[in-house]
């Protein structure tokens, strides 16, 4: 377990630039885990529990080497993707439609499918080395918004309090399991980081999440399903789960300011949550006004394009002040 916890620690830099600042960072960062890794074994904890509360201890290692290995950021692929696929959702719906029949039924099923998988490459995290919490998280979001297919299907096919029974039951099976996944993706190790790693050559490290944010975060999320059923229910299943892109960019707007607070950099965050939120109304908003939500899904694409260049604008400023 000891040389699993090195291999994590390096994997962390094998893509950082041969220079003294890292290699002085590396080394210390791994001997703070090391001996953390030791104080743990010694307290009496398993080899797995060290381990874990070992790597919780140090921090964001990302955040750490930001500043010593500048790159230039690119719109991500899967964020293409997912604006692509809010596009292309309304396809089988005017496919579905003019078969008629079952094929309508069909169709909604399926502009739930892309729905979902779109909502999950949005909330996918973009690092590549990110945690597998937030990549949990992401799959659940992405259930939330699956969930409503397995009434609208059964109820068409099956029919009768049997269709709807089997529908209303699948539906439940599947929130209770992005339920899960959500509250799965709050779990973090409390243990405070040692105070060694404060004399890193960067930016203050990130902590690892508070007990009270992992309650917090159980509650926004399970507040924002309530919401999700509660417009489902009273206004319409079809715009319900605009909830979950707009919970997703308030997320990002809260976390930014919490940054902000703390003194780290936040505005990017904070602007590029606003701008989703904002689609998302906005979508709502045209789609309500002029029922022609074939052409509305437009919003979307061109929030991406924002969002790059938002992104674009950054990097130039980080640039200019490195200089």
């Amino acid at each position: 377990m000891r040389q699993k916890l090195i291999d994590t620690i390096d994997a962390h830099f094998a893509g950082a630039p041969r220079t003294a600042q890292v290699q002085e960072l590396h080394d210390e960062i791994l001997q703070n885990t090391l001996d953390r890794f030791d104080e743990e074994l010694a307290a009496g904890k398993t080899e797995s529990e060290a381990f874990d509360a070992a790597l919780a201890a140090v921090g964001d290692i990302d955040e750490l080497l930001r500043p010593l290995c500048p790159v230039q950021k690119t719109f991500p692929a899967q964020r293409a993707v997912a604006i692509a696929l809010y596009i292309l959702c309304v396809i089988p719906v005017i496919v579905g439609d003019a078969l008629g029949g079952i094929g309508d039924t069909v169709g909604t099923c399926l502009m739930f499918v892309i729905a979902a998988a779109a909502t999950t490459l949005i909330v996918w995290p973009q690092k590549q080395k990110a945690t597998r919490e937030r990549k949990i998280r992401a799959v659940g979001i992405g259930l939330y918004v699956l969930c409503v297919t397995p009434p609208i299907f059964f109820d068409e096919v099956v029919g009768g309090p049997a269709g709807d029974a089997l529908g209303v039951s699948l539906m439940f099976v599947i929130v209770a399991i992005a339920t899960v996944l959500v509250i799965l993706s709050a779990r973090r190790n409390g243990n405070e980081a040692p105070a060694d790693a404060q004399s890193a050559p960067c930016a203050a490290q990130k902590q690892p999440a508070s007990t009270a944010q992992r309650i917090a975060t159980v509650i926004y999320w399970l507040a924002v399903v309530f919401t999700f059923f509660a417009i489902g229910n009273f206004v319409s299943w079809f715009y319900a789960w605009l909830i979950f892109p707009v919970a997703g960019g308030l997320a990002d707007v809260i976390s930014g300011i919490v940054r902000l607070a703390k003194g780290e950099r936040g505005m990017q965050r904070i602007l590029s949550g606003t701008l989703w939120i904002l689609a998302s109304v906005a979508y709502l908003k045209l789609t309500l006004a002029t029922g022609k939500w074939p052409v509305t899904w437009l919003v979307f694409p061109i929030a991406g394009a924002v969002t790059g260049a938002l992104s674009g604008i950054f990097d130039l400023v980080k640039g200019s002040n490195a200089s």
